[in-house]
């Protein structure tokens, strides 16, 4: 029985209070729609308002009643602290979930940090392959300089072809065997740059950092141009 604190509340607005909560007991709202969370936030400040109100009291009366006013204050207090439940359950449901998804929104930017790390390391790659397409145009067009020259001597035409046609499967051999060499050393290069640089983001070991690098080469929506 309330006698002590009447100037804040009631047995019977004590009790409304707790009837009236226990209605909102498993209550769902959507705590991203601005109207429902006015309500829950309005609904859990008019309880902590009378909390305050209360222990200001408490506190106040403490000197003349001082084991009477505990007690009661407590069982007072104790009961709107349930009846506040279904609120202050909401409410912290809500600060959950925006921390969730907050989290979620500083890994999509770090994923995309790392996204735009290795467009980077293609663009490099890109200069790279334009370099040694122009070293291939230079031997293409001393062969075909040399090819003009043979041509030109008529009387020597069939066994020159013969040479021509040697000469041209070397220089293709060689310029695929350069070609080639130089994208593995190329992908070796690029693929450790972007080993080395997760090892580092992510504080990993080098064996897991060639796994993920490994991952995002099978992933379709990413593409590395060597």
């Amino acid at each position: 029985m309330i006698t002590l604190f009447k100037e804040i509340t009631t047995e019977e607005a004590l009790t409304k209070i707790e009837k009236e909560a226990e209605k909102y007991e498993g209550l769902v709202c959507d705590m991203d729609d601005k109207e429902e969370r006015k309500f829950v936030k309005d609904s859990s400040k008019s309880i902590e308002d009378i909390r305050k109100s209360l222990n200001t009291a408490r506190i106040s009366k403490t000197k003349d009643y001082r084991i009477q006013v505990e007690a009661e204050a407590k069982l007072i207090d104790s009961r709107l602290v349930k009846a506040n439940e279904p609120f202050i359950t909401l409410i912290d449901d809500h600060k959950e979930k925006r921390a969730r998804i907050l989290a979620d929104e500083k890994a999509a930017i770090e994923a995309e940090e790392l996204i735009i790390e290795i467009n980077r390391c293609e663009e490099e790659a890109i200069n790279i392959d334009k370099v040694m397409i122009i070293e291939a145009r230079e031997l293409i067009a001393e062969q075909e300089a040399r090819d003009r020259k043979i041509a030109d001597n008529a009387a020597e035409q069939a066994r020159l072809e013969e040479v021509k046609r040697q000469e041209d499967e070397k220089t293709f051999q060689k310029a695929e065997k350069l070609r080639v060499e130089s994208n593995k050393k190329h992908v070796g290069s690029v693929l450790k740059e972007i080993k080395e640089q997760i090892m580092k983001d992510a504080g990993i070991d080098e064996v897991t950092a060639k796994k993920v690098v490994n991952s995002i080469r099978k992933i379709e929506r990413i593409t590395i141009t060597y």
